[in-house]
């Protein structure tokens, strides 16, 4: 994550390095981010980006939890002092995916990123995957879910199905990016893994 000698730069010079940043992971894969790139886009030395950021992957993670916390928090201003169904949350999280896909840029960069996430299973990418765990997702919604479809009341257990569902939603965004799945498209996908997972495979035992 950036120091605090990033965060003391005015903002307009902080979004200068953002856009920088965000338009290289968008034109090449992660492995071919060049911070010589960034640094002349962003018009700063390399001495400063190193001031800012410790390597390339260190500014990924914060590119990432930024954009998160922008969705999360589209997401919880439409939940807003609501109760949704598990099926409800999750296509307005899906809308809400899909409402950065009109940028070329920045769905350019979903899509490296969730490529790279999806290509390189290695301890590099712990700190990605703390920054944007699913156990932290599921805390933030439960509390607008409507709790009446589920068999049991047990917060932990509700927080189970929540996580399944976010790695379901992760596969179908991921799966929706490489095949640039249109709108329609990717919802009908999400919407037969969900249904799998509220119905289960064993006929007869709809619950």
């Amino acid at each position: 994550m950036p120091t605090n000698t990033f965060f003391n730069l005015s903002l307009v010079k902080q979004e200068k390095i953002i856009s920088a940043a965000i338009n290289e992971f968008a034109r090449v894969p992660y492995a071919e981010v060049s911070i010589n790139k960034i640094i002349k886009s962003a018009e700063i030395s390399r001495g400063s980006f190193y001031l800012y950021f410790s390597e390339k992957y260190d500014l990924l993670v914060f590119l990432i939890t930024k954009l998160k916390e922008e969705m999360n928090a589209k997401i919880k201003k439409r939940l807003e002092n609501k109760k949704a169904s598990l099926d409800e949350l999750f296509v307005i999280i899906h809308e809400t995916f899909f409402s950065y896909q009109s940028d070329v840029v920045i769905k350019r960069f979903i899509t490296n990123i969730l490529i790279y996430l999806n290509g390189n299973p290695n301890d590099e990418k712990s700190e990605i995957s703390d920054s944007i765990s699913n156990y932290r997702d599921c805390l933030t919604i439960y509390e607008y879910l409507d709790q009446s479809d589920f068999r049991f009341r047990n917060k932990e257990k509700i927080i189970q199905i929540l996580d399944i569902a976010y790695a379901i939603l992760k596969n179908v965004l991921f799966v929706t990016s490489v095949n640039n799945y249109n709108y329609i498209k990717s919802k009908e996908l999400l919407n037969e893994y969900i249904d799998l997972l509220k119905y289960g495979y064993l006929e007869g035992k709809k619950c």
